[in-house]
């Protein structure tokens, strides 16, 4: 089906051309018309001869703009420039006309004329015309002063306002004092004191909600209709709220409003719709918790925040800051600087994850197909360490999950429901040993294993002790393993009962195979319906039956058995010692959101006279409390030693794990429902829900967990690209082979890794200027559902990778790439561009096709209306299917004989996030060609990764950690030039001293051995970083240079590098692949370009022309590697070491 844009039927506003002209080149916009054939229509159309135009009284280069009467076509042209991708494409025509600089209404549709007959085809109807008004104006940005926000009076709340300046949005925090906390719930009105008249006017504002639709989990929901605020939910709890108040000719930007209510350990406080009839009332609406201490207030809590179009983001980050500010008492600035310094922190490579949820109890299979021998032998299949057509992700499985099934659970009757009752039949966590039956292995089976792992006579008769348990025991409880205190390491606290040694048998036969760490499931409450009252666990600890009523689903209902308050941090520490014990490394803990359902507490009839019940507010909060802090005593303060699942309560989002608990660093998180491989329905929503979620997970500095997914799946082309474009660990659940997994691994010094998102602070989510597009395709006035489109900025190469999925029904959608949607994917990173960056390159994963992009451009659409953009190519996408992209820059270097060139680092070509596997990038940039404010010498190295540094012609690489910045601040390298301080324009550094010793301290504080760890490890590879960049010639340390806007690295000189060669570019890279993709402004003739890894000539027979852009040329780097070294995995310091490929060229 054929698309145009802009679209018929609206009307866009745009400022006179005296007011448009923007960017660099301050040449004046345009606007942009496309139109897009679906791949297969173009030789239909070329055999009709017919033609595509927009129809207009739009003035145009040819055509003057006397009178606005005038009609006139546009023919729509094959766009210009490189050609469309090969496999991906579809037909794109463009026209583009100046932006008048006469104010009026102007109109145009979209026609096929016939080129035979003449005959035309009107694509739109009578009145459907597009509209264009042009109004007088300021320059971009004066207008927006105009408007100071809400104006948060208190009104009749009685509300209590803290303001907060951010430098691109404005935030304030909201007091709501409850007056009873025993009378129930508080509702507060507040849309008349937040939302602005105007933005509640009809067809005034778009709106988008994060809500909790179920008992367990958050979803993001478009607010539909004339008046978007009616269609807030008055049931389920809104946790975000956003507004978007579209342009009038006052604000010809669109405008953010952001509202996020938090919770406290004492009130959870969310948004809801409290009118009725049709009448649109916001309320907050506040839930007494946990009891609040003496003489203080309980109060709910609102933050709100306001921002420009292109600033979603940051507006989001300024309101989840105030939060915490409000809370923790820290600097908003302090909080801000923190949030950009993490945006320059990589990962380490992670390893990949097998979970046994659906490879072995999904389908149709039964509780017998998850034993611990079918375990063992799908992991042999996975591994397939004997087979000699080894798949590559195979080398990169070094996490198991066990996941639901592995417990020693039973059903008891609850006799207080009905008979027929679901609810009466309750199935609860009997002990901390596994399931009888799922122990099914026997001794004979483990002999060889545990030889091969060095297990010693001890080790073989403590499993001699598990196969009698096994065999014999009635009963899996606590007397079922020998104490097991002393093979644990020291705790704060030591267990009360013994180690599952069925379990330990289980988890050592896997380490076994190669795996590094092995996780468990559990539930919050121990297992779905909590503890057996009549087990052992009742006797170890006091047990009090809870009643349940879900505020959500009223099918959520029953009664669970769980510890007092007092034996809550005993429960916690017992079993998660236990599992430890085991061999245990994490724990995913689900169902945490049952906390909402928590109606009342009964006293046990064998309890002491005179006991009471404990409030389920001080209930909810303590399991929460105890669970994580148990976690991190005994599994460590990794951020993955719990990954928090079904945990979709403002409780948890809005509260202690994403606010409060936030100061103790990130927290995996799920981020949706669950991966339903067998629901043909649930995939596209899957993918589109997630790219939405993202959004408000990563502003709270969460880390998104998307689940595990399949690649032998015939939706696996939308989920595997997804799970590269989030930085949580990635997990597989084939059946028998992950062959399909190849293009999200990589090789690394430690062996293959997950080739992924590195930047925990960025994550891949919906671009901001699409977040109301229709992609599911629910609209019915719309004639197709658009694409989804997710960016993921990749700022160690200065980079973005732009995807873009099928999410409808359709058989394909097709869609735009423009200029717009480039500078959305790349986010902050358009703004701080090396000067040496010339352009930018857009190209597709498989190097099928590569466009340059002017960075005017780029900034120029970052925050205007769609149509001003230029369209960079056209994609369509099959159902079932994604396509990726990636943006670099080009950079302008000295190519010899004092001849200018250009060249751009791709990344590892053929994988999904290809630019991850960048560390930094370093250039020579060519003499002038940085617009810096003084020009460095010729040959000196500039880097896109670091902050600057004073020395001459070389720079030293910036340090990770907090300490070594510390260390090299202090040592003067890192020293701004007065020239510098003194020009407005520049930004603030994102890194301070002051900053990064009051966090240094905050960690140090809460997690001292995780920080120590990180920080020593940060100090050993900025240390081993001087000493090749030492070794590489740079000696000149003393003489201070102007510091330019590019960012310092580790490369050699253009003299140091090799000779008869000047130095182009030097990569540093973690991953190795077979194409490592370069890109020149001219094609490139290998006989005059060496390439060289560790300072090593790489053989030309490493080196290769791409087949499709002559201009890229690709680099196997893995190849060249094997071929100079032993090619085997390292470990320690060794293995953390990247590789550095120089590009020369050669006289």
């Amino acid at each position: 089906m054929a698309s145009f844009s802009p679209p018929l039927g609206v009307t866009t506003l745009l400022a006179a051309s005296s007011a448009a002209t923007e960017g660099p080149d301050q040449s004046p916009s345009r606007i942009h018309f496309t139109y897009t054939l679906a791949f297969g229509e173009t030789s239909s159309s070329e055999q009709r001869r017919t033609v595509p135009e927009v129809w207009t009284n739009l003035p145009s280069d040819d055509v003057a703009a006397a009178t606005t009467e005038r009609w006139h076509a546009l023919e729509l042209l094959p766009l210009t420039g490189q050609e469309q991708p090969k496999r991906n494409g579809a037909p794109l025509y463009t026209a583009s006309v100046p932006v008048p600089g006469e104010m009026g209404d102007y109109e145009y549709t979209y026609r096929l004329r016939d080129l035979d007959s003449g005959r035309v085809e009107w694509l739109g109807s009578a009145d459907g015309n597009g509209k264009i008004r042009v109004v007088a104006s300021s320059p971009r940005g004066a207008s927006e002063a105009a408007w100071d926000g809400p104006r948060l009076s208190g009104g009749g709340s009685g509300s209590e306002w803290k303001r907060y300046e951010g430098q691109a949005a404005v935030a304030a925090v909201g007091t709501f004092r409850l007056r009873e906390t025993e009378a129930g719930p508080e509702e507060f009105e507040i849309g008349e004191e937040v939302i602005p008249q105007d933005w509640r006017e009809a067809g005034a504002t778009d709106g988008l909600v994060w809500e909790q639709t179920n008992p367990s989990w958050l979803a993001p929901r478009h607010l539909t209709g004339a008046h978007p605020l009616e269609s807030l939910s008055p049931k389920f709890p809104a946790q975000l709220l956003v507004l978007r108040a579209r342009p009038t000719e006052h604000h010809l930007e669109y405008r953010y409003l952001v509202l996020f209510p938090f919770s406290t350990n004492q009130v959870r406080s969310y948004l809801r719709n409290g009118g009725g009839g049709g009448r649109a009332t916001v309320q907050l609406r506040c839930e007494a918790d946990a009891t609040t201490g003496e003489g203080s207030d309980a109060a709910g809590h609102l933050a709100v925040a306001w921002g420009s179009q292109g600033h979603l983001n940051e507006v989001l980050q300024l309101a989840v800051a105030a939060a915490r500010a409000s809370q923790s008492g820290e600097t908003i600035s302090d909080l801000l600087a923190n949030v950009r310094g993490e945006s320059e922190i990589l990962d380490t490579p992670k390893p990949l994850g097998v979970c046994t949820w659906n490879a072995l109890s999904g389908g149709g299979s039964t509780p017998d197909d998850y034993t611990a021998s079918a375990v063992l032998d799908w992991l042999d299949a996975l591994l397939a360490q004997e087979n000699q057509d080894r798949p590559l992700a195979a080398g990169a499985v070094k996490t198991v999950l066990l996941d639901d099934g592995w417990q020693d659970v039973s059903t008891y009757v609850d006799f207080d429901e009905p008979v027929d009752d679901t609810h009466a039949n309750r199935k609860a966590l009997k002990s901390f040993q596994c399931r009888r039956e799922w122990y099914d292995l026997d001794e004979d089976d483990g002999d060889a294993t545990m030889a091969a792992a060095g297990e010693t006579d001890a080790d073989a008769t403590m499993a001699a002790a598990a196969q009698k348990s096994k065999k014999f025991s009635v009963d899996s409880g606590y007397e079922g393993s020998p104490d097991a205190v002393r093979h644990l390491r020291e705790l704060d606290d030591e267990a009360r009962e013994g180690t599952c040694y069925e379990l330990r048998d289980v988890v050592r036969r896997i380490k076994a195979k190669g795996i590094e760490r092995v996780g468990v499931w559990m539930t919050l409450c121990g297992y779905w319906d909590g503890l057996h009252p009549e087990s052992a666990l009742s006797d170890t600890y006091t047990l009090r039956r809870v009643t349940l009523k879900s505020p959500i689903d009223s099918s959520d209902q029953g009664h669970l058995y769980l510890p007092v308050l007092a034996d809550l941090r005993a429960y916690y520490t017992d079993y998660f010692t236990s599992l430890h014990a085991a061999g245990v490394d994490f724990v995913k803990v689900d169902d945490q959101s049952k906390i909402d359902a928590f109606y009342e507490q009964e006293v046990g009839e064998d309890e002491e006279d005179g006991a009471r019940p404990e409030k389920v507010g001080d209930l909810r909060q303590a399991m929460l409390h105890e669970m994580r802090a148990a976690a991190d005593r005994i599994f460590g303060a990794q951020e993955d030693a719990v990954i928090h699942c079904m945990a979709g309560s403002p409780r948890i989002w809005g509260g202690d794990l994403a606010v409060l608990g936030a100061k103790c660093g990130r927290s995996i998180i799920r981020n949706s429902d669950d991966y339903f491989p067998d629901e043909v329905d649930s995939h596209r929503w899957h993918v589109a829900l997630n790219s939405v979620m993202t959004v408000l997970t990563t502003a709270l500095r969460l880390v998104p967990d998307l689940d595990m997914a399949q690649a032998e799946h015939p939706y696996a082309g939308l989920h595997l690209p997804f799970r590269a474009f989030s930085s949580a660990p990635v997990y597989a659940t084939d059946v028998d082979s992950l062959q399909g997994w190849s293009k999200l691994v990589a090789t690394t010094r430690e062996g293959v890794r997950v080739l992924q998102n590195r930047v925990p602070a960025v994550n891949g989510a919906m671009l901001e200027g699409r977040l109301w597009d229709d992609v599911i395709g629910q609209d019915e006035k719309q004639n197709a559902p658009a694409a989804l489109k997710v960016g993921l900025p990749v700022p160690s190469a200065h980079g973005a990778h732009l995807g873009v999925w099928n999410c409808s029904n359709a058989e394909s959608v097709s869609t735009v790439l423009d200029a717009s949607d480039a500078a959305a994917a790349l986010g902050r990173t358009i703004s701080s561009l090396p000067d040496a960056a010339r352009s930018m390159l857009l190209y597709d994963a498989e190097a099928t096709f590569a466009r340059e992009v002017p960075p005017a451009d780029l900034e120029r659409s970052a925050a205007q209306p769609q149509c001003f953009a230029p369209p960079l190519v056209a994609v369509q996408v099959g159902q079932k299917e994604s396509k990726i992209f990636s943006l670099v820059p080009i950079f302008a270097v000295d190519g010899g004989n004092s001849t200018s060139s250009a060249v751009a680092c791709l990344g590892l070509l053929g994988k999904v996030a290809g630019l991850a596997a960048v560390r930094q990038i370093a250039l020579v940039a060519a003499e002038g060609a940085a617009d810096t404010e003084a020009t460095p010498e010729a040959g000196s190295v500039t880097s896109t990764t670091a902050r600057p540094a004073q020395s001459t012609g070389r720079i030293l690489p910036t340090p990770q950690g907090r300490l070594p910045y510390l260390l090299a601040h202090f040592a003067g390298m890192f020293r701004h030039s007065s020239t510098d301080e003194r020009d407005p324009s520049r930004r603030p550094p994102a890194r301070t001293p002051k900053s990064e010793l009051s966090a240094m301290a905050r960690e140090f504080l809460r997690s001292p051995i995780r920080t120590l760890f990180h920080e020593l490890r940060a100090l050993v590879s900025f240390g081993y970083a001087a000493i090749v960049w030492a070794a590489a010639g740079a000696s000149n340390m003393g003489a201070s240079t102007t510091a330019t806007h590019s960012r310092a690295v580790t490369a050699p000189s253009a003299s140091d590098a090799g000779a008869n060669g000047d130095t182009l570019l030097s990569v540093e890279i973690d991953y190795v692949g077979d194409r490592l993709g370069f890109y020149f402004s001219v094609a490139a003739r290998l006989d005059r370009v060496r390439f060289l890894l560790d300072g090593k000539e790489i053989h030309t027979r490493f080196l290769r022309s791409n087949k499709h852009v002559p201009n890229i040329v690709e680099v196997d780097v893995e190849g060249a590697w094997k071929d100079t070294a032993s090619g085997n995995a390292s470990k320690g310091e060794e293995g953390r070491k990247s590789w550095l490929v120089t590009l020369q060229h050669v006289q």
